[in-house]
C-alpha cells in the first residue's frame, strides 16, 4: 500500500485513512475473511469496504464504528498515527 492511493498521504487525515485501510486489509487476511464477509458483519456494502481499502473513500465515523464493532477491535490506536 505504499502507493495508496497515489503516493504517501501528506495530510493527517490521509495518513489516518491509509492506516485504517492497512489495518482492515491486515485483519481480513488474518481472519481469512472476504471484503463481503466484513461488509455483512458490519452492515455496510462490500463496495464501501473496497473503496476504503483502496483509498477511493475515507470512512465516516458511523462506518468506522461499524467496522470496528465487526472486527471487535480499534482500527487505529492513537500512538500509531503520530509515529508515521
Amino acid at each position: 500500500m505504499a502507493d495508496w492511493p497515489a503516493g504517501a498521504p501528506t495530510s493527517l487525515g490521509g495518513r489516518y485513512a491509509q492506516l485504517v485501510a492497512i489495518t482492515i486489509a491486515t485483519e481480513l487476511d488474518r481472519r481469512q475473511w472476504s471484503q463481503r464477509e466484513l461488509a455483512r458483519r458490519a452492515g455496510v456494502s462490500h463496495v464501501t469496504i473496497a473503496n476504503i481499502t483502496s483509498g477511493r473513500n475515507w470512512p465516516d465515523i458511523e462506518t468506522l464504528a461499524r467496522i470496528e464493532d465487526a472486527l471487535e477491535r480499534v482500527l487505529l490506536p492513537a500512538d500509531r498515527l503520530h509515529r508515521t
